[in-house]
């Protein structure tokens, strides 16, 4: 995950400029939908749980609750492909057996 800030606005004629802040590498990356205190219900923490680096933290804040949901819902599903993508790597058969249950 890229974070980065936005340096102007899109126009009929020019596109935002990026400026790179920090990343997080989703396979070492802790996601939490739900920060305490968040009355508007508009934030989420994305922490990172790399060893060799040093701890981060980010709280993040969304205009408002559509758009945090859009967010929190696009890092779940990426999350939850990870780790089925990982179960198949370590297990494959029992994965596959798994995806035959399923249909």
């Amino acid at each position: 995950m890229i974070f980065a800030e936005t340096v102007g606005k899109k126009t009929q004629f020019t596109s935002p400029v990026y400026t790179y802040k920090a990343h997080i590498q989703v396979n070492k990356m802790q996601f939490e939908e739900r920060v305490d205190g968040d009355s508007d219900n508009r934030m989420f923490k994305v922490r990172s749980t790399d060893p060799r680096g040093p701890p981060l933290t980010y709280m993040c804040q969304a205009e408002d609750q559509v758009t945090r949901n859009r967010w929190t819902g696009t890092m779940s599903k990426q999350l939850q492909t990870q780790k089925e993508f990982l179960q198949a790597l370590q297990a494959p058969i029992a994965y596959h057996n798994k995806l035959l249950k399923e249909l």
